[in-house]
């Protein structure tokens, strides 16, 4: 067991030095650690190593755990449960099998390198060998995926992390959904990365990391802050680190918004007798910006003026009534802010029709809709109460319509004439389901609803009744009672009498009956309690014991009087009452009399009516004066409203109260009304010259007068005509007075009633409507019955005007009208069923109330005609065809009309077929066949095709047009009339399959006009000849590879396979050989011998050496079996190992950070010198110390792959990376120095460059210097020299910031900016390169065909044709462009070319006039405008042509 411990702990530390940078000594020492009875020495002390900055942030895979188990809080804890459990598992696993792998690479390793000791004499062939077999064995442990994961883990930092824990931004709440908002970026991921976002609602993120907008932002729900937790995970199947997050603070600005309704569509019905300024209905619009302004109406219809709605509340009124001709209106109600935001909303009104009530039918034969609905228990439903405060949908009531019909005539629809905003109904069961819809709060005059509800039944014409009821709100007790005043204060003589009342409270309560009836109480300390009785029912405060004369003008009483309602439960609320006592000198005033002792008026008392005189005395010796004051209180009882008053008592009441002084009260304000209150409690105020004072409480009774005239409710009534005494409908009116007595209401004609409608109707007192004889609707269609209705008062007369229709029986027989018909027509053959013929059938009839019924009784054969009793008409009822003469040609139809009660009229209608063509051509083969052969028969005939057309006679012209598809004409041409094939040019077989071509000629009658035939297949078999030589089958792309250093018998053979596309007749087997003209020494080098088959191997004669020579292109003859050769190539490229020696190398990068928003990215990799080329898998990389602590922190360097990843927020200026590589297989060690030249690029200098095209050349070559190992020399230098010379300034001022592939290898685009101060404009730059391109061009040696890169510019490349074309510049701020060669880099901008058909802003002209400003011989002037301003203005004209 000792040997496996000691092995597991050597591979547990050995990792944990690799991660940790721990020397091979600690290793050691960790080793000796785990063993058995080691004691650790001073010599076992291993040596203090130095760390880097960037490598004392490495941590153990210890503190990777801890960090993993602190990241939890991210997880759901059964996520977190199952995650831990999957990726311990597999941990586990790939630990183990990286860390077996790891040491049988070590442990072979030092085999090998001890080996290589002892057989140091080898020859330098056989150490190539073994290097190259030690190679291998390291490339096989260390390039598994699992290895190659954990490896690369623990190499990287320690573990995944976003570049910032929490990010702020500030958007406005109108930015439109699905933008882009922030870019989010996570450091230390080896592998791609998904994210996730916290509010999925509202908004997504890509695996680019970018946020964008799912939905409208809201600033107004959610008090403008949205906060996000963003998410990171790693792919694979490797290592699962804990999930990093970060923090996005989001904070929403407010943006104006149009006001919105509260509903999406208003529906509001009137009166078809509803009055000018009758109420329709009210929209109601809200703002979240509170800066609602006004409403309006919109729509066509408002030209009639019928409508108008309050700008304020949004109370749509009536300007007109309905003139009966219309019963839909829609229109649009609106609202605007004060920003100028609009909302609208469609509004639709509809005019409930009062279609008449029909009396019943003497015959059911006269009609199925026989009875009008009934509400057999309409009186029943007056005076429904419902509770106040109850939520909208509480139900009312219930209302019952019945009718005798059956079927769609007996369905009932009920509707109210108007509901007052309050109430819906609805249909269920037959029944009329009423329901509040809002809360009703009887204190804010709820009390009462006279509510209309309209059955309306399903015949046609439909019948329909009302019935009229009152629904009364009960009280709910929700308010407490109200005392009269806020204290009581009372002054009290010693000698106060027991039997006297000291004072009266008084309270009064909103709600009614026994909600409002109210209980007096007493409270306070029991010594000042013992002193007073209060009587709960009138409020008065007594003396229950005589008061002391040492109390006086010392001893004041405290208590409290409570007032309960009568409710369940109660209500109360609290008054103090202060007492004073003096002495009895001092007596409060008292009440001598009142006249009348209980006062009652009318409600209908007129102003300036005494009700009541009060006398009283002051009680004063020598001081007879008091003084009345009216208290008025919270309440309408109390005179809240001044409905009272006080004056002196008129003359001829002077008397009434003798020597005692007195005051009159008397109504001030006409406010009276029983229906609304009651009583009136009147608290007086009596105060004498001492200040005492006294509270007398006077009662006022309101008695009930018949004030309210009854009203009728418009409707029209109906009777079949020749039906006996019937009844029409009931009339029902309303009195809105209390009292029963009041509402004894009497129906009668109006005087205004012609003659002719009191003979033939009667009115009965009750308000039924009967009809007293026969009508005849040929007579008289319509009446107008004027009904008065009274309730005994004089005035309270009401009249209304009611209509019966006198509806239509069906006694007259129809007729045909051949006059206005159409009933003969001529139909071709093809008219779809379904379709109408044209035969249009005219009935007359004087009988409004008709049900035609249609027949055809013959000469219908096959059915192929029916009758549309709609429209009419006759239609297609089956397929007609001409070409059946018998019975699809001519056709004499004989129709029928019959009303169901009178005699049936008959006419005849004709329709005569006429032909078309409605059948497709069809070839009189459908397979053809033709013989050929190849590259000898050009352009010769094939045969002829031929096809004919089932509607004509083959004896005529059939008019058909031949003709061939694209495909087909390729290779053949047809006759378009004669239907004649020939070959197009010469065919050849190699170029077929299976030396046949297939084609498929195509026709069409009537001269191409009509129908197309079924392809024929036309077959042409092409005979071969011995045309082509032999290929090389293999290898694959005529490609292989041989690798270098080894001798000609250790090198793997290329096997050359051989292959003729010639027939078996003509082609292999095949034979080749070296061509003549292959020179002596490259055919030293290889070997060609024959396998059989037409195989040939091919081998080096001799070692290759890559360095030497990458690839070898050989020419072979290849010759068939008669001998028809040519040439062929092959590309043999010299497989690489790494046998040369590393130096050190240099290179540049220059990254363009646009406004410093790039994210982290690799913008290049480390350079060294090399001629190797495929020997990084032996090369790590170190950034050393001496880069400094700014390169560390703002790039990395991966270890095995060399590339530089600059970080987010890398500032502008020169940084220098020195790096040192390691080539492990040769041991060889150089540097790398990198310099990286960052720039900031603008805004600005991106919408102000300037742009052109290179021709013939790729971005990477553009990079590529022209001499090895001489900076300066590429094609970009050169480029931005010349930029330079042009402008007069420095190259280092000039950007050349965007190096992009154009499409379909046209070269490529370059966009450039100079950064003078100001910077040159785009027209500058673009109009001085337009002038020098050709001498730019022939400097650079590559032709420049497009400068100013901008489709509008020209409207044949425009994507907008002739319409206007806008060009805007949108830089990709996710994927900035890296265009590499083998020692510089360029990362640029990806700028996108965006296109808009419309018009946009100019661009100003410059301020001054430069050499290119115009091109094309314009001119550029610049004149001076005066100013009254110090400055003088410029004005510059250019005139010229752009190119």
């Amino acid at each position: 067991m000792l040997p496996l411990l000691l092995f597991a702990a050597l591979v547990l530390l050995q990792g944990n030095a690799a991660i940790n940078q721990v020397t091979p000594s600690d290793a050691t020492e960790a080793t000796l650690a785990f063993l058995p009875g080691h004691t650790r020495t001073k010599a076992d002390k291993p040596a203090v190593t130095q760390h880097t900055p960037r490598q004392t942030e490495v941590v153990s895979w210890e503190r990777r755990d801890e960090l993993s188990k602190s990241s939890e809080w991210e997880k759901d804890p059964a996520e977190a449960t199952n995650e831990g459990k999957h990726d311990s598992t597999q941990t586990d696993r790939h630990d183990r099998e990286a860390r077996v792998g790891r040491l049988s690479s070590v442990s072979q390793e030092n085999q090998q390198e001890s080996s290589h000791h002892k057989h140091h004499g080898r020859s330098q062939q056989e150490q190539r060998a073994w290097r190259r077999s030690r190679r291998h064995l390291r490339k096989r442990h260390q390039r598994s995926p699992q290895d190659r994961s954990l490896g690369h883990h623990q190499q990287r930092l320690p573990l995944l992390h976003f570049s910032q824990p929490e990010y702020h931004l500030t958007l406005r709440e109108d930015m439109p959904i699905h933008t882009s908002i922030l870019t989010v970026g996570v450091e230390g991921a080896s592998s791609s990365l998904t994210y996730h976002v916290s509010d999925s609602v509202n908004f997504a993120i890509d695996d680019a990391g970018v946020i964008y907008t799912l939905r409208q932002l809201d600033h107004e729900s959610t008090g403008g802050h949205y906060t996000l937790k963003v998410t990171a995970e790693e792919q694979g199947d490797g290592w699962q680190w804990p999930k990093p997050a970060a923090k996005v603070n989001i904070q929403v600005t407010d943006a104006p918004e149009a006001p919105h309704f509260d509903s999406e569509h208003y529906q509001f019905t009137v009166s078809e007798f509803a009055r000018t300024g009758s109420y329709v209905g009210t929209v109601r619009a809200s703002d979240d910006d509170g800066d609602l302004d006004r409403y309006f109406l919109h729509g066509v219809e408002l030209t009639e003026a019928q409508f108008s709605i309050d700008v304020e509340s949004g109370v749509i009124t009536l300007n007109e009534g309905p003139d009966g001709t219309r019963w839909e209106f829609h229109l649009q109600a609106g609202a605007s802010d004060r920003q100028g935001h609009v909302a609208l909303v469609p509004v639709s009104v509809y005019v409930l029709t009062s279609n008449p009530s029909y009396g019943h039918l003497v015959s059911v034969d006269q009609g199925n809709n026989g009875h009008h609905p009934a509400f057999l228990d309409c009186e029943d439903y007056d005076d429904i109460h419902v509770m106040e405060n109850v939520t909208a949908g509480s139900p009312v009531l219930t209302v019952v319509a019945t009718d005798e019909d059956s079927g769609p005539s007996g369905f009932i629809a009920y509707s109210l004439i108007h509901s007052f905003s309050s109430f819906a109904i609805q249909a269920l069961n037959r029944q009329g389901k009423i329901a509040t819809t809002r809360r009703l709060d009887r204190d804010e005059g709820d009390v009462e609803f006279l509510l209309t509800v309209v059955a309306k039944d399903g015949g046609s014409p439909p019948l329909q009744a009302s019935c009229s009821f009152r629904v009364i709100v009960d009280d709910l007790n929700d308010n407490p009672p109200v005392f009269d005043q806020p204290r009581y204060e009372q002054t009290l003589a010693t000698d106060h009498s027991l039997a006297l009342p000291v004072l009266r409270v008084s309270a009064s309560d909103r709600d009614a009956g026994r909600n409002a009836h109210l209980t007096y109480h007493l409270e306070g300390h029991p010594n000042h309690l013992e002193f007073f009785y209060l009587e709960p029912i009138t409020g008065v405060l007594s003396l229950k014991r005589p008061l002391s004369d040492a109390m006086a003008n010392t001893k004041i009483f405290e208590v409290r009087v409570r007032a309960v309602d009568g409710g369940t439960p109660p209500l109360w609320s609290t008054a103090p009452i202060t007492v004073r006592v003096v002495s009895s000198g001092e007596l409060p005033p008292s009440v001598s009399s009142q006249h009348p002792r209980q006062p009652a008026i009318p409600e209908n008392t007129t102003e300036n009516t005494d009700v009541v005189v009060l006398c009283a005395r002051s009680n004063l010796p020598n001081a007879p004066n008091v003084y009345f004051t009216l208290l008025n209180g919270d309440t309408a009882e109390t005179n809240a409203d001044g409905t009272f008053a006080l004056r002196q008592v008129p003359d001829h009441q002077a008397g009434l109260c003798g020597e005692s002084n007195s005051i009159s009260i008397f109504v001030a304000t006409k406010n009276l009304d029983f229906e609304t209150l009651q009583a009136y409690r009147l608290n007086l105020l009596i105060v004498n010259d001492r200040n005492v004072r006294l509270e007398q409480q006077v009662v006022v009774n309101i008695l009930d007068v018949n004030d309210n005239a009854p009203l009728l409710q418009a409707w029209d009534g109906g009777i079949l005509e020749n039906t006996g005494s019937a009844l029409i409908t009931t009339i029902r009116a309303v009195d809105k007075d209390a009292s029963p007595q009041f509402r004894q209401l009497r129906y009668s004609f109006d005087a205004t009633a012609p003659h002719d409608v009191v003979s033939k109707f009667a009115l009965k007192s009750n308000g039924e409507l009967w009809s007293t004889r026969p009508l005849d609707r040929e007579e008289e269609s319509q009446y107008r019955v004027p009904i008065q209705v009274t309730d005994g008062v004089s005035g309270h007369s009401r009249v209304t005007t009611y209509w019966v229709t006198v509806q239509d029986l069906n006694d007259v027989p129809p007729v045909f009208d051949r006059s206005m018909g159409v009933y003969e027509v001529q139909l071709p053959e093809n008219r779809e069923v379904g379709k109408p013929t044209g035969i249009r059938l005219a009935v007359d009839d004087a009988d409004e109330v008709n049900e035609f019924t249609f027949d055809i009784i013959s000469g219908n054969e096959g059915r192929k005609f029916s009758i549309d009793e709609t429209s009419r008409t006759i239609v297609v009822a089956a397929p007609l065809d001409y070409d059946y003469p018998v019975n699809d040609r001519n056709f004499t139809l004989r129709i029928r009309v019959s009303d169901g009660t009178n005699a049936p009229a008959i006419t005849d209608a004709v329709v005569a077929v006429v032909n078309v063509n409605d059948q497709d051509p069809v070839f009189q083969r459908s397979n053809y066949s033709f013989v050929v052969t190849e590259n000898t028969d050009c352009s010769i005939p094939l045969g002829q095709v031929s096809a004919m057309d089932p509607d004509l006679p083959l004896t005529i012209n059939q008019d058909i047009l031949y003709y061939l598809s694209e495909e087909d004409q390729t290779n053949f041409t047809i006759d378009s009339h004669s239907g004649h094939l020939s070959v197009r040019g010469c065919l050849d077989r190699e170029a077929t399959t299976h030396g046949t071509l297939t084609l498929h000629p195509r026709a069409t009658d009537e001269g191409g006009k009509g129908h197309n035939a079924v392809p024929a297949t036309v077959h042409v078999t092409i005979l071969d000849l011995n045309d082509n030589y032999p290929y090389f089958v293999r290898p694959s792309q005529s490609y292989a590879t041989v690798m270098e250093n080894l001798e000609p018998h250790l090198v793997e053979p290329v096997v050359l396979q051989l292959g003729d596309l010639d027939t078996d007749e003509h082609g292999c087997p095949c034979s080749l050989e070296f061509h003549a003209s292959t020179p002596t020494a490259l055919r030293d080098r290889f070997t060609l011998t024959p396998l059989g088959r037409s195989r040939y191997r091919l081998s080096p004669s001799a070692v290759l050496d890559r360095e030497r020579q990458k690839v070898y292109r050989l020419t072979f003859t290849a010759r068939d079996r008669e001998g028809v050769g040519g040439l062929r190539h092959l590309t043999v490229e010299v497989g690489d190992e790494n046998d040369s020696p590393m130096t050190d190398g240099a290179s540049t990068i220059r990254v363009y950070d646009y406004q410093g928003q790039f994210p982290a990215m690799v913008i290049g990799s480390v350079h060294v010198t090399d001629s190797d080329d495929h020997d990084r898998q032996d090369k790590t990389f170190q950034l050393e110390q001496s880069s400094g602590l700014e390169a560390a922190t703002h790039f990395t360097v991966d270890l095995y792959t060399g590339d530089i990843t600059m970080l987010r927020g890398t500032p502008a200026g020169t940084h220098t990376l020195t790096v040192t590589v390691h080539d492990s297989f040769r041991e060889e060690v150089a540097v790398g120095v990198t310099t990286i030249t960052v720039v900031e690029l603008t805004q600005d200098a991106l919408t102000q460059s300037g742009s052109l095209r290179l021709a013939n050349i790729s971005a990477k070559a553009l990079l590529q210097q022209t001499a090895p190992g001489v900076v300066r020399t590429s094609l970009y230098d050169r480029l931005r020299k010349q930029i330079a010379d042009i402008h007069q300034i420095s190259e280092d001022e000039v950007d050349v910031f965007s190096l992009r592939d154009a499409p379909a290898g046209e070269g490529v685009d370059v966009r450039y900016s100079c950064h003078r101060s100001p910077l040159y404009s785009a027209a500058r730059l673009n109009g001085l390169l337009l002038g020098r391109r050709q001498q730019v061009s022939a400097v650079l040696g590559v032709d420049i065909p497009l400068v100013d890169i901008n489709l509008c510019l020209n409207e044949a490349t425009s994507p907008c044709g002739g319409q206007s074309c806008q060009h805007t510049l949108r830089p990709n701020l996710t994927a900035p462009l890296v265009v590499s060669s083998a020692s510089d880099s360029l990362v640029g901008v990806d700028v996108i070319d965006d296109y808009a058909c419309s018009c946009g802003p100019l661009e100003p002209p410059p301020s001054v006039c430069y050499p290119g400003f115009c091109i094309n011989g314009g001119e550029c002037h610049v004149r001076i405008t005066p100013s009254p301003a110090p400055v003088p203005t410029l004005s510059i004209t250019a005139r010229g042509v752009s190119s």
